[in-house]
């Protein structure tokens, strides 16, 4: 690691603190932290986030290039590894929703005023006249096609 300093090459620097155990662990944790107050700051009354709005026009008009915008401006850090972790070799048209359905969820789990996407979900669900309970089918019904 000594070397990648002297060399000046963060890419390096950070290939080795990853190789080491204890020093990845410090950086999980330390990005964690980042990440929860990123998740605090946009949960919070003073980010007048779109995914709390009572109005039913943001239900209407609701895209997910609202959610990409607004973490795009209270968690950079969030969306970034979201993008990162939905990339795939070719790219998908449902990426977008991928990120904003797991970054909803996260801050409905932070704040459960934070429920825009649930509600679309519900009302989606509902207008199809899906069932409002859901039927337990115990594993040995299950029958799984893979040979």
């Amino acid at each position: 690691m000594g070397k990648a300093i002297a060399r000046k090459s963060k890419k390096t620097v950070a290939q080795e603190a990853l190789r080491d155990p204890i020093t990845k662990l410090c950086i999980v944790k330390m990005l964690g932290k980042e990440l929860r107050q990123e998740v605090k700051t946009m949960s919070s009354q003073g980010a007048n986030s779109v995914l709390k709005s009572p109005n039913t026009e943001h239900l209407k008009e609701f895209t997910w290039d609202m959610i990409l915008s607004e973490l795009s401006k209270f968690a950079p850090l969030l969306k970034s590894l979201l993008c990162f972790a939905t990339k795939t070799r070719t790219p998908r048209s449902n990426t977008d929703a991928v990120i904003g359905m797991c970054a909803a969820m996260m801050f409905k789990h932070q704040n459960r005023n934070m429920n825009l996407v649930q509600r679309i979900n519900s009302l989606v669900l509902y207008a199809g006249h899906a069932p409002k309970k859901v039927m337990f089918v115990p594993p040995q019904y299950v029958h799984c096609c893979a040979g």
